[in-house]
């Protein structure tokens, strides 16, 4: 006799979902999976099993989690971008300036790593890992710019150091809310 799933009468405990979470879809299904043993049954006449999924779809219900869950990375961009007010010309302060850099992008892949932990680590890429990569991208983009303004700096081109860090200064960091608005409101209207 084959079991045959209810889903008319199937649901859940309305409390189920962890606390700032909202349950929005519930489903049941019924498959066959098809496996390439009898797991030592002899009598075993197929190769497949049935087997009952139970679906849940969860939605949070207030920001509060996913700002704590970023809040991190977004410090440690702000301190990379704080690092272009220094002015890289002496040994000293580019080693300062790269310091800050590399603090700041050690703290991103911490935060993601705990994010990931949080969250889990699934093969898809997450709105959460989505910013963290910007950021790193963006840190990584900080460093690359300090060595170039260290060279004109060496080179005796001053000014024009100064201009590159105000302009980057500017660009990294409208670009960075900009970017991360869109994928914000691209991971709010599709869920």
């Amino acid at each position: 006799m084959k079991y045959q799933v209810d889903g008319s009468d199937s649901g859940y405990v309305k409390h189920i979902a962890p606390s700032g979470w909202r349950i929005t879809d519930f489903r049941i299904q019924e498959r066959d999976v098809r496996y390439d043993t009898a797991y030592g049954n002899p009598r075993a006449d197929d190769d497949s099993q049935e087997h009952v999924f139970v679906t849940f779809e969860m939605r949070r219900d207030t920001t509060v989690g996913f700002l704590k869950l970023i809040a991190g990375v977004y410090a440690a961009l702000v301190i990379a971008l704080l690092s272009f007010l220094m002015v890289p010309e002496s040994p000293p302060v580019f080693a300062g300036r790269m310091t800050m850099l590399v603090g700041a992008l050690f703290a991103t892949v911490i935060n993601m790593q705990v994010s990931n932990n949080v969250l889990g680590s699934p093969e898809e890429v997450s709105l959460v890992d989505k910013i963290h990569i910007d950021a790193l991208l963006y840190e990584f983009g900080a460093a690359l710019v300090t060595i170039v303004t260290r060279n004109y700096y060496n080179s005796g081109r001053v000014t024009l150091a100064k201009r590159i860090d105000l302009v980057s200064l500017l660009v990294f960091g409208l670009s960075f809310v900009l970017v991360n608005a869109v994928l914000i409101y691209l991971a709010h209207t599709t869920g």
